[in-house]
């Protein structure tokens, strides 16, 4: 395939399928992204990009469509997708497990409790407005991914298999991203999200390992003031939220240093397979960057990135962190403690996970958002987490220290 095939098909609008499968596509923004990888992160992000009114282009490194796993589960937050493609609705009521029923059992075979509804573990369910649709639904991965295909399908745009990536790079001054495949073939675009998995090439460009601390030889002394005193001094207050917002904690980064290459899904951010939320976090990445493209516009681009960034990181740190917590109900169970009572064994299926709509927080904080991004810019702070709770770094080393001290995983704020 040569560059100019590939850009006919990215200058290809949406718009000329407007009416195809009862989806409302937005008019052409003129942003042209290509997707690296067709799991389901890469599926998703492409349809999305599509109803925003962007042209896409998909590269996958298999030969063909994945068919691989088996049952995974999607929260009611990456359902959502579902509302805005009434043929993957249908599709996906036909595929689906509505009506999951779960029971606990020890390693002897021995049941804990009664059989229950798997929604019934997610807090305020009664309140989800789609009464014949759980917060907490499952589905077979083939057919899952196979719904997806269907609706790429349906919008004109094909997956191009056998096209593996060997490296990503970027060029600020011309602002795009692009991909050389084995074959030497280059691609670019306005904004390339890598989709590929952990093992992501594009991580050579955005390195994704922390050093650890190192000597600097610097100390500092401690002391306290009453803070009364502190607030009624004009300068004081003034220096003190220059470094709240100096010393906040920085999220995780997923773009390239010219924000024209973004991780998204596993390649961004991987979870434990019994977190149960993998794949709910890919749909909610693809949702976000769609929606942040939108506003942004094509002179913009790089900002939406940053955006994207700024408003998934603490979220999805918090449900990995949720992750480690819910697993230890599961491998450390004190089965003195959990006795005949299922719930002591539940995972937590919080509101602020499973109740989030993504495209209507992304649309509500883009601006506020951005505002952030800009020097001297106020702070912008995420509710899409638990409630009172302040986002900091953690470590996997943490969490076995806090562990074996017997505390708690969880951090502050409202985890129930």
């Amino acid at each position: 395939m040569t560059q100019s095939d590939f850009d006919d098909e990215l200058a290809t609008e949406p718009e000329d399928f407007l009416f195809q499968d009862e989806v409302r596509c937005a008019a052409s923004t003129g942003i042209n992204v290509l997707v690296i990888g067709a799991g389901v992160g890469g599926l998703a992000t492409a349809i999305e990009c599509v109803r925003k009114g962007h042209s896409v282009k998909i590269l996958e490194r298999s030969k063909k469509a994945s068919v691989g796993g088996d049952m995974f589960t999607i929260g009611a937050s990456g359902l959502r997708l579902l509302d805005n493609y009434p043929g993957m609705l249908r599709e996906y009521d036909e595929t689906s497990i509505h009506n999951l029923w779960m029971r606990y059992c020890k390693w002897t075979g021995e049941q804990l409790g009664d059989t229950f509804p798997f929604a019934k573990g997610a807090k305020g369910a009664e309140q989800y407005k789609h009464a014949d649709r759980p917060p907490m639904t499952t589905a077979p991965r083939p057919l899952f991914h196979a719904m997806l295909c269907h609706q790429l399908e349906r919008f004109g745009i094909k997956v191009q298999y056998g096209m593996n990536v060997r490296d990503f790079y970027e060029d600020a001054e011309r602002g795009v991203g692009g991909v050389v495949t084995e074959d030497g073939s280059k691609f670019e675009a306005d904004i390339v999200v890598a989709a590929d998995g952990l093992h992501s090439k594009s991580r050579d460009l955005i390195p994704t390992v922390v050093e650890d601390a190192q000597p600097t030889g610097r100390t500092v002394f401690r002391g306290t003031i009453p803070l009364d005193i502190i607030e009624a001094d004009p300068s004081w207050t003034r220096l003190l939220a220059s470094m709240a917002k100096m010393h906040a904690c920085k999220p995780p980064r997923w773009f390239s240093p010219a924000a024209r290459v973004l991780q998204l899904g596993d390649a961004a951010h991987s979870f434990l397979p019994t977190s149960g939320n993998g794949a709910t976090q890919a749909i909610e990445d693809a949702i976000t960057i769609a929606a942040c493209l939108a506003h942004a516009g094509k002179d913009q681009v790089t900002t939406a990135v940053k955006v994207h960034n700024l408003l998934r990181s603490d979220r999805v740190s918090c449900c990995q962190l949720l992750g480690f917590a819910n697993t230890l109900r599961f491998q450390k169970t004190d089965f003195e403690k959990v006795g005949k009572d299922p719930s002591k064994v539940q995972p937590k299926l919080s509101r602020w996970i499973w109740g989030l709509d993504v495209e209507g927080y992304a649309n509500g904080n883009y601006a506020k958002a951005a505002a952030s991004l800009v020097p001297g810019g106020p702070v912008f702070k995420n509710t899409n987490i638990p409630p009172s709770l302040t986002p900091r770094p953690w470590t996997i080393d943490e969490i076995e220290r806090r562990q074996k001290e017997g505390k708690a995983v969880e951090l502050d704020g409202d985890w129930s």
